[in-house]
């Protein structure tokens, strides 16, 4: 049966939504109006589901899902997606609506409510998750526990597989502790990510050159990345050493296949090379990628350019 969604008109010029870009955009109003979508804002609904009704890969919607959990807005995991503040634009006085939104938490696998219990908007709703324990306890926890699985997680799908690299096999509770003071670090959240992407295109991290003496069978691991230092580290060697990001090797690679899509005199290398990846992932076909470069190019320029 089909269900009728309101969505605020506010969603538009809302602080957040308003600066996402197209897709997250997308993905975001799909995420709290799509069928299988509620007022409580918890769900389940399976990656593959949403990349078919959204024309999103699947490997996009998981970098977006990363950056929404990062933002402590949206989690997507299991199947499953829990959305905070989903009551945001709705009315909360009926009684009824306030039972079933706590019937649908209570419902709900432990890591959802545990995501969802530092929404402020539930205190009135005094809502209790399964065995007493009330949602607005440990405001925090959340939060943290979410961080330290992302990084731990990345770390693994990024460095830990590789034979010059050292896998994480478990967060220790150091581990623990190291993740939650970076995360208190904002240059730091805004760039490990593109910190771990710069790793394996570092011939001494992959062990190739400069393994000498104390550092020659030293093999990259999450403690050194984790040091407070190592991310501005990455950063600054891979521009001394002027190493690529993927997305810069993939643009230089493809220079030829790109240029061909657009209009003749279009320098490519001259846009953000993460942002030119996204739209050419994201678009259907060659007319589709020249229309989002002609209309949301000049926002995405390398800067100087």
């Amino acid at each position: 049966m089909s269900k009728n969604h309101l969505i605020n008109s506010d969603f538009w010029r809302d602080p957040y939504t308003s600066n996402l870009d197209p897709v997250e955009k997308l993905l975001f109003l799909y995420l709290i109006s799509n069928p299988d979508s509620n007022i409580a804002g918890a769900y389940q609904l399976p990656i593959k589901i949403i990349a078919v009704d959204t024309g999103v890969d699947k490997d996009m919607i998981l970098k977006i899902a990363e950056r929404f959990l990062r933002d402590d807005k949206i989690f997507i995991y299991d199947g499953w997606v829990a959305i905070k503040n989903r009551a945001k634009f709705n009315k909360l006085d009926n009684p009824n609506i306030q039972k079933g939104i706590i019937d649908i938490i209570n419902k709900s696998p432990e890591f959802i409510r545990e995501f969802l219990n530092n929404t402020s908007l539930l205190k009135p709703l005094k809502v209790f998750t399964k065995g007493h324990i009330d949602i607005d306890k440990n405001k925090n926890k959340d939060k943290d526990i979410n961080n330290k699985d992302l990084v731990f997680n990345a770390w693994n799908e990024k460095i830990g597989k590789f034979d010059w690299a050292s896998k994480c096999e478990a967060l220790t509770d150091k581990r623990k502790v190291a993740i939650k003071e970076r995360m208190a670090d904002k240059y730091w959240v805004e760039n490990w990510e593109l910190a771990l992407d710069l790793i394996p295109f570092d011939p001494f991290y992959r062990g190739e050159v400069g393994r000498e003496g104390e550092h020659k069978h030293w093999k990259p691991n999450i403690d050194w990345f984790l040091r407070p230092n190592t991310v501005i580290r990455i950063i600054e060697k891979s521009k001394e050493k002027e190493v690529e990001t993927p997305a810069e090797k993939w643009v230089k690679e493809n220079d030829g296949k790109l240029r061909g899509m657009l209009a003749p005199g279009i320098d490519i290398f001259c846009y953000n090379a993460e942002w030119l990846w996204k739209v050419y992932k994201t678009s259907e076909g060659a007319s589709d990628f020249a229309e989002k470069i002609k209309y949301y190019g000049a926002k995405n320029l390398k800067r100087g350019v």
